[in-house]
């Protein structure tokens, strides 16, 4: 079912633009969903996706931001970070993987699903560039599906670099990929040893993730050739700097930098990524 909302920011705030919010859903019937815990097999996938956008007069082919969460994640818990990179003028859209999201009674057992996770992302992509072209859809020219980014967190991190490092099945690499909190050595399992060429890659990780070691975003760094900066987040936990609401410094930090990343591969920004870093509340985290 498609929602539409017509939101207003905070009343008596003139820094809180409109916005504009729609959940909608569509079914991959070239691909199974396979049984996994709790989670009945099916001869295909639905998948569920949520946008964001300002609501300004200046709203055609804004860049396209791609949200992919982790284990028992879902597109709610991006709200508040979406909202914002919505606010900076992105169209932000966030997937719910049909057997990771916290809807799925595959449970933990979804972690299995991200050999096929990928092409949920592939998928999504062509989904929504077949609404960008449609004269009759809400989302028409709303944004430029050839000008996007994917930030994945946790096991879409490591579905992102599934998408972007390996043979898989994207129609062209994203002009920007984060990284948050990515599961190296879950990536290796599954896919294998990624390749050392890709988009530009921002990766971020809190230095006291309990879930996974920041070891693991170090490692890959250490793997790819091309352009990527390291970010690790002093005493940031796993999942703050980007799901929840509230006052959260570590989503401020995280934001800074996406968006100086963003701005750099998306709107051409030179050195938009350094600028951004270079804010003093960088101060006691460490960049590479």
């Amino acid at each position: 079912m498609t929602l539409l909302a017509l939101l207003a920011g905070c009343a008596g705030s003139a820094e809180q633009a409109e916005f504009l919010f729609e959940e909608r859903s569509f079914v991959d019937a070239t691909r199974p969903l396979p049984e996994l815990g709790a989670q009945e097999a099916a001869d295909s996938r639905e998948i569920v996706v949520w946008a964001w956008s300002d609501a300004g007069t200046d709203v055609q082919d804004r860049p396209l931001v791609l949200l992919a969460h982790g284990i028992d994640g879902h597109p709610r818990k991006f709200e508040t970070f979406a909202t914002e990179l919505a606010h900076a003028g992105y169209f932000v859209a966030a997937l719910a993987f049909p057997s990771s999201n916290d809807d799925s009674p595959a449970g933990v057992a979804g972690l299995a699903d991200l050999e096929n996770q990928p092409a949920d992302v592939a998928a999504t992509f062509a989904w929504l560039a077949d609404r960008a072209a449609d004269r009759d859809d809400a989302f028409y020219r709303r944004y430029d599906p050839d000008n996007v980014a994917l930030i994945g967190h946790s096991l879409g991190a490591g579905t992102t670099v599934g998408w972007t490092r390996f043979d898989c099945c994207a129609p062209a690499p994203p002009a920007a990929v984060v990284l948050l909190a990515v599961p190296t050595t879950g990536v290796e399992i599954i896919f294998g040893e990624p390749a050392p060429t890709g988009p530009p890659t921002l990766l971020v990780h809190g230095t006291d993730d309990g879930t996974l070691p920041y070891s693991e975003s170090e490692r890959f760094a250490d793997q790819i050739d091309d352009e990527v900066a390291l970010v690790l987040l002093t005493g940031v936990g796993h999942s703050e700097a980007i799901e929840g609401g509230g006052d959260e410094p570590a989503r401020d930090h995280f934001r800074t930098a996406v968006l100086g990343h963003l701005a750099e591969r998306l709107r051409g920004e030179e050195g938009g990524l350094a600028e951004a870093l270079a804010d003093p509340m960088f101060a006691d985290d460490t960049i590479r």
